[in-house]
């Protein structure tokens, strides 16, 4: 059999004496293979453009101090197991580490954001210095918690130092529906924050001079402790939140609730200023 290649016909056949019978095998379009494989690859590169970027896991470390050059500064990553700075949790045991945890390094990252300060039963009683006011170089630093917030395994309380200056304040906050636990708060010339539906538990605050407590949206003083015990010092009540059952002793201070905020059931007792309501107008 003799086969002819006619181009631009594809591939046909002849027998001798009879007529022409066309195969059916054809000429590649190579020029739509060629836009066929890079429409492909347009694809793959879009998909690849559509997939979802890695979520950055929350760092959880233990407290271990004693690293150089401070021995307790808790932006310090050797001062943690995991030789970074907690994100999720900041476990504190009983681990011969130092019990004095600063927070005052300057510069970026120096605020410290996390999910909780968890306290592990046995745990000795830790303080945590947030910022200082000493003179003639205040640094004002801020410890934001968006978890669980406190969590005490301990039978010994944290307590929390937050102290700064009149132009350099340091701020304790707690986001969500974090708690304060048992915790000992001291205020000075800086700011604690209870933000959306986080509760200030059973903790003790001492609010000094040129300090302020405020409870915003649904939070609550619940069953707290607290004291306006210097001058300029207050407490305020923003939004709907709540007094709930706390203990509220103004000695040189002052408490106030604006907007829709309620004393609840609190105890409120003022010796030489005032607790009043506060309408915008």
């Amino acid at each position: 059999m003799l086969y002819l290649v006619r181009i631009g016909q594809g591939i046909g056949g002849r027998r001798a004496g009879g007529d022409m019978n066309h195969a059916s095998i054809k000429k590649p379009n190579i020029r739509r293979r060629w836009l066929g494989a890079t429409a492909l690859s347009f694809g793959c590169l879009a998909a690849t453009a559509l997939l979802p970027v890695p979520l950055a896991f929350a760092v959880d470390a233990t407290w271990q101090g004693n690293g150089a050059p401070t021995a307790d500064e808790w932006n310090q990553t050797n001062n943690w197991s995991a030789n970074a700075l907690p994100t999720g949790t900041a476990t504190f045991a009983n681990n011969a580490a130092p019990t004095t945890v600063t927070v005052r390094a300057t510069g970026a990252g120096s605020d410290v954001t996390l999910d909780q300060i968890q306290f592990n039963a046995g745990a000795p009683a830790y303080t945590i210095q947030l910022g200082s006011g000493a003179f003639p170089n205040p640094v004002g630093r801020a410890l934001t918690l968006n978890g669980a917030g406190i969590v005490n395994n301990s039978s010994n309380a944290l307590s929390i130092d937050v102290s700064g200056s009149f132009g350099q304040p340091s701020t304790l906050t707690f986001n969500n529906t974090s708690t304060a636990a048992n915790t000992i708060i001291s205020v000075t010339s800086s700011v604690v924050n209870f933000n959306n539906s986080s509760t200030a538990a059973t903790a003790t605050i001492f609010i000094g001079g040129f300090a302020v407590t405020n409870f915003f949206n649904t939070s609550t003083a619940a069953n707290a402790n607290i004291t306006t015990h210097q001058s300029e010092a207050t407490t305020v009540f923003h939004d709907t939140s709540t007094a709930g059952n706390a203990t509220i002793t103004n000695v040189l201070g002052a408490t106030f609730f604006t907007d829709s905020s309620t004393a609840g059931n609190a105890t409120i007792t003022t010796s030489t200023r005032w607790c009043g309501h506060l309408s915008h107008p």
